[in-house]
Formats: structure tokens, C-alpha cells, sequence
């Protein structure tokens, strides 16, 4: 059945071909057998290629047979890919005799240079965390009264109760929950505040342990629901507490209560606030007062976008207000569409370019999708650079918490740069992702989240190329095209694999901490075997205890991450062969 809905990039492929043909390996290639006119010819018609391939990806969102075609162009510009790696890889290994016989014979060790491995540490970005208050219109009414009754104490009143806040997705229900949970008179009134994302998968334990961490500034390091629930209790035992669980799903009044014994030994005037999208999940909590918060007006609409546009509110032009206001009417009330319409427009203060965007046919071809128009919009808008960043972060589940130096090493290829740092590039790249609202930043975390719609476009748009797997089952797409893969437990994923015809030509394998993840080390060294066109191998958290040896399968590597690996004890000697190798990351490692 062809997918009309992924979004299909070839040209930064070709890209990515352009800057190895004009690598130093091919370089020498050409001046040495005398082919540096054919190199030049193929740039030029690779050159040709790419810009074609930039008016057939726009034209493939309402033409089925562009979309074809660029499917299977991209197949070819793929293996082209791994031809050139493969061809620059032995160039580089003569590169190496060249040298090794320069250095015996010479003794030149001025013009040695040698191919080993950067021991990089994994660094935390440092970046604000609460909600920004000044980028929030039209809560205040809600805010004020869900504080009031956080502060209230009413007769007949169970010493836990429950608030929730239902609505629909992107309306503000966890930006509302934010803005009570950090009022100083509400901080001030609890003795402890807990704050845990919740999402469609409804643990006793990783939601213990979540509520804990947030409680004590630390991970617990306990894995089972009794000492857990033990520690949390007496860890509120008393005290007058607020508990936020935001985004839950779960329907089973049996969740519930294994969640909430712990509760029981509560001070008099705790409460927990619930977020969630159903009336049905809310009323197994039995709340105290149940809060349905409604859509935005479009007046409220355009103070976002344009508080998100300008920070100044009079230095928008007049001729570009009253269009952006016929653009606001598009958010359908949903604060999170204004915020990503707003980075859209704040990238241009050109008429005929706000214009496009109200006047875009996208519009009425996105209608039919069940994600918010005005997000899909914004993606179909951004540069070609930066939709592959954002697909990428598929990889991903729901909720997961994103470093954003973690994600610029790991998003291997996706990154052009031939004037700054890489790191420099990168950090532009995610930065102008934040302030385009496809990310946010994490409750009390240096980190960073997707909303769920955002996440779900992403999906959407990640095609067959991106895959992911969760606890034996492939939960994203998973078929014989898969470049990009994320594991969140691998007892049968290899297995899956060869029963699905994978051809085993994945790019990027990723472990996902504090998912399950695990690998069986007796199958460890099979497992990877055939997985030869790897570039970025990140096993942070596994419990891998050996790489294996075979050099031949792994030489394309560039990026491996053994970080908190604890039964890992020692590298293969092959490592030092791995010529492409660019960064090895050992942080918390047995090594």
C-alpha cells in the first residue's frame, strides 16, 4: 500500500555524496590516477541531480508518482553511499602503509598524523527549564482557580484529592499544570512537590520511581514495586504534598490503585493534579473537581504567535499583522500551533512570504490528517536541512527526554558544515527546532521533550527509512528499507529482523536508556554480524559486555557510545583499524 503521508529527502543524500567526493582520500585518488576531470564531471552532474530533486521533494505531497520515484532514488543514492564509504575506507588503509613506510624509513614524526580516537565527554547544554510565563495567554482565569482549591481545605475532604484537567491535545493542559505547579504561593504551601510525565505506558514502577526521583533530587536505584512503594511512603509520610502525573491514558481502575497506596500516608490538604485528554481516565481517579479546558480564542491565538515573533508587540508592520491575524484563525484555538506558526513567521518579516504561508494549498491537503494542520504546516515549511533533523528525532518514544548534545553527535549524515564546527552547526540546527516550538524544554531538566502531536508528525513523516523497536515488537516502521534504528529491548529483535528480510544495511543502531533496554551477551557478537554499513553504534546503559572483533563488518563506524556500559571490561583490538572512527565515548564504563 504506498504511503502518502512520509515525506520522502533525497537531495541531502546527495549532499552527503558531494562532501566525499571532495574528500582528501579521493583527492589523492584523482591526482594519482589521473581522473580528477571524471571526479569533477560526476560532482557537476550530482550537482545537477541534487536541484532537481528539491522541486520533485516539493511536488511529491500531491503527486503519488514523485513520490515513487523518489522512493526509490533514494534506495539507490543509499547504496551509492555505502560504495563510496567502502571505496574511501581502503583508500584510507593505503593512506596508512604510505605513512607506516614514511615513518620507518624517514623518521619524519613531524608529518605523522595519527588515526586514533577522541575520548569524548558527554556534556550537559545548559539551558532554562520552567515555563515561561510571558509566552502563556489566556489561563490566568484557570490558573487562579485550580490554585485556590490547591490551598483550600473543604469539609468532608479526603486527606489525598485528586484535580483534573481534561482537554484536548495541544490545548495547554501540561503548560496549565506547569504554571500552578511553580506558583510561589503554591510552592510555598506544600511541604514536598513531585512532578511525572505518565504517557500511554501506565508503570507502577518507572512512575514510583519517577515520582521519588523528582521528590529526593535522585534516582532511587530500585527496580522492584515493594521497596519502592516502601520508600515513597515514608518519603510523604506526613507531609502535605502536590503531585503532578501528567498526560495519563490508562482506563484500568487497578493502575490506579497500585499507584497510589503509597499515597495513604499523606498529610491533611494533599493533592494530585492529573492532566489527560479523556473524561473516562479522569473519573477512576474520582477528583475532587474536574477543570474542562477549552480552546483559545483567536484573539489569544495571535498573542502567542506574535509575543513568539517579536518580543517587542509594536514592531510588527501593520500590513503583516492583519495577515498574521487570518493566520491565527488557522490554530484552531490550540496554543501549540500558534507557537509553531510562530516560528514559522518569525523567520521572515516579508510580506509575500507570510502571505504563502496563509495561502498555501497545504492547507486543504493537510485537512485530512488527524494531526493539528498548522503543525504539519510548519513542518512542510521548514528548510530541507532541518526536516531530516526533526524525522530523526522519531527514533524516539513518547515523552523521552532529549540531550541535546547526545542527539547533534548521534544525528550522523544530517549535518553540513564546511565553514563552523560540527557541534556549532548542530547546536544552530536544534536551537532553531526549540524556537520553532518542535521542542520544549523538560520540567526541572537541562533537558528537552517533543509534544505528542509533535511526536506523532514526526512519525508520520520518518517514511519506512526510520525505525524503532519496544520490548520484542516493532511499534514503528520496520521493513527491509530501515536505515535508522532505535531498540528499547532486543530479546528477539535480531530475529525479527531475519524473519522480516531485513538486507541488514542499518546506519544508526541506538540503545534507549531507562526503556528496558538489555542485550544478551552470549548473543552479543552474533547479533551485530552482517551489520557492516554501521556509522553510529550508541549502547549507553546496555548491558553489552563485549564489541566484536570483526573489523570488516564495523569499518564504516564513526560514533560509538559505551557510556554507563559497567560490563564491558576491555575493547577489541580491531578499534584502532576503524579509520572513520571520530568519537569514542567511554563515560561511566568498566573501561
Amino acid at each position: 500500500m504506498e504511503r502518502s503521508s512520509d515525506d520522502i529527502i533525497v537531495s541531502l543524500l546527495v549532499s552527503v555524496l558531494l562532501d566525499k567526493l571532495s574528500s582528501q582520500a579521493l583527492k589523492d585518488f584523482g591526482s594519482v590516477w589521473c581522473v580528477q576531470s571524471a571526479l569533477r564531471e560526476l560532482s557537476d552532474v550530482l550537482g545537477n541531480i541534487q536541484q532537481l530533486l528539491k522541486f520533485a521533494e516539493q511536488a511529491q505531497t500531491n503527486n503519488l508518482l514523485v513520490k515513487r520515484c523518489l522512493r526509490n532514488l533514494r534506495d539507490v543514492a543509499y547504496q551509492a553511499q555505502d560504495i563510496m564509504d567502502e571505496f574511501i575506507y581502503e583508500a584510507l588503509k593505503l593512506v596508512e602503509i604510505e605513512k607506516k613506510l614514511e615513518d620507518h624509513y624517514l623518521r619524519e614524526s613531524a608529518n605523522w598524523k595519527s588515526h586514533g580516537v577522541n575520548d569524548e565527554i558527554d556534556s550537559r547544554p545548559k539551558s532554562g527549564s520552567l515555563v515561561d510565563e510571558s509566552f502563556t495567554f489566556g489561563r490566568k482565569k484557570e490558573q487562579d482557580e485550580i490554585k485556590k482549591l490547591l490551598l483550600s481545605y473543604p469539609e468532608s475532604q479526603k486527606q489525598v484529592s485528586v484535580i483534573a484537567i481534561v482537554g484536548l491535545g495541544a490545548v495547554g493542559k501540561t503548560t496549565l499544570a506547569q504554571l500552578v505547579y511553580n506558583d510561589p504561593d503554591v510552592e510555598k504551601h506544600f511541604e514536598s512537590r513531585a512532578w511525572a510525565c505518565v504517557s500511554t505506558d501506565f508503570n507502577v514502577v518507572r512512575l514510583t520511581s519517577a515520582i521519588l526521583e523528582s521528590l529526593i533530587g535522585r534516582n532511587p536505584k530500585l527496580s522492584n514495586q515493594e521497596p519502592l512503594q516502601r520508600k515513597l511512603r515514608e518519603e510523604l509520610r506526613g507531609k502535605r504534598f502536590l503531585i503532578v502525573l501528567d498526560d495519563v491514558w490508562t482506563e484500568k481502575d487497578n493502575d490506579w490503585k497500585d499507584l497510589t497506596v503509597a499515597f495513604m500516608a499523606a498529610g491533611e490538604g494533599s493533592r494530585i493534579i492529573v492532566t489527560t485528554r479523556s473524561r473516562r481516565v479522569s473519573s477512576i481517579m474520582h477528583p475532587m473537581y474536574t477543570h474542562d479546558l477549552q480552546i483559545l480564542t483567536d484573539e489569544e491565538c495571535w498573542s502567542i504567535m506574535e509575543r513568539g515573533i517579536s518580543m517587542d508587540y509594536d514592531s510588527i508592520a501593520p500590513n503583516l499583522e492583519k495577515v498574521g491575524r487570518n493566520i491565527a484563525k488557522k490554530c484552531k484555538g490550540l496554543p501549540l500551533a500558534a507557537s509553531t506558526l510562530a516560528g514559522l513567521l518569525s523567520s521572515s518579516s516579508d510580506l509575500n512570504h507570510w502571505q504563502q504561508v496563509l495561502n498555501s494549498s497545504l492547507w486543504d491537503l493537510l485537512e485530512e490528517s488527524n494531526l493539528p494542520t498548522a503543525l504539519s504546516l510548519s513542518y512542510y515549511f521548514l528548510p530541507t536541512y532541518l526536516k531530516q533533523c526533526f524525522v530523526y528525532c522519531s527514533l524516539f518514544p513518547k515523552d523521552y527526554k532529549f540531550n541535546k548534545q547526545h542527539l547533534i553527535q548521534i544525528a550522523e549524515g544530517f549535518i553540513r558544515s564546511n565553514t563552523t564546527r560540527m557541534e556549532e552547526k548542530g547546536s544552530q540546527y536544534f536551537d532553531d527546532l526549540l524556537h520553532r516550538s518542535f521542542f520544549q524544554h523538560c520540567h526541572r531538566d537541562y533537558t528537552f521533550v517533543m509534544h505528542d502531536l509533535v511526536h506523532d508528525l514526526a512519525k508520520a513523516v520518518s517514511g519506512e527509512v526510520y525505525g524503532r523497536f519496544e520490548f520484542g515488537e516493532s511499534c514503528h516502521s520496520s521493513s527491509k528499507e530501515t536505515r535508522y534504528l532505535s531498540i528499547c529491548c532486543t530479546k528477539h529483535m535480531f530475529d525479527l529482523e531475519k524473519n522480516q528480510g531485513h538486507d541488514k544495511r542499518l546506519s544508526t543502531l541506538i540503545t534507549l536508556k531507562g526503556y528496558g533496554c538489555y542485550l544478551h551477551n552470549d548473543n552479543t557478537t552474533e547479533s551485530f554480524e552482517g551489520l557492516r554499513y554501521l556509522r553510529v553504534l550508541d549502547l549507553c546503559h546496555s548491558c553489552i559486555c563485549m564489541l566484536p572483533n570483526d573489523k570488516g563488518n564495523l569499518k564504516y563506524l564513526h560514533y560509538i557510545n559505551l557510556s554507563y556500559v559497567s560490563d564491558i571490561k576491555r575493547l577489541p583490538e580491531s578499534l584502532c583499524d576503524l579509520h572513520n572512527l571520530q568519537s569514542l565515548i567511554l563515560r561511566d564504563s568498566g573501561i
